[in-house]
């Protein structure tokens, strides 16, 4: 699992964030889904169609944002047990 924090806020737009965090091949794979990770709203990123990205939670904060994941994906339900007992215990001020 890993926590990137970056100062490319992008004024809560999720899709201002995507377009600056990633190249335009890979803007144009992501699905973007409305999700909550510590009791903040969050959202979801998957490129379903590209097997290269590795899904994760986004939360844009006023200072920072913070981008969430995990790069072992479904092995022994991994993927599951990140987003039933990790992800909701995290705690973002």
């Amino acid at each position: 699992m890993y926590i990137d924090v970056s100062d490319k806020i992008s004024n809560g737009d999720i899709h201002q964030y995507v377009s600056n965090m990633f190249v335009a091949k890979i803007q144009q794979e992501i699905v973007i889904s409305p999700a909550v990770v510590g009791n903040k709203q969050a959202y979801y990123l998957t490129a379903p169609s590209d097997p290269g990205f590795a899904p994760r939670y986004v939360i844009l904060g006023s200072n920072y944002s913070y981008d969430l994941g995990f790069y072992q994906n479904g092995v022994d339900g991994f993927m599951e047990k990140i987003k039933s007992d990790i992800f909701p215990t995290i705690i973002f001020n």
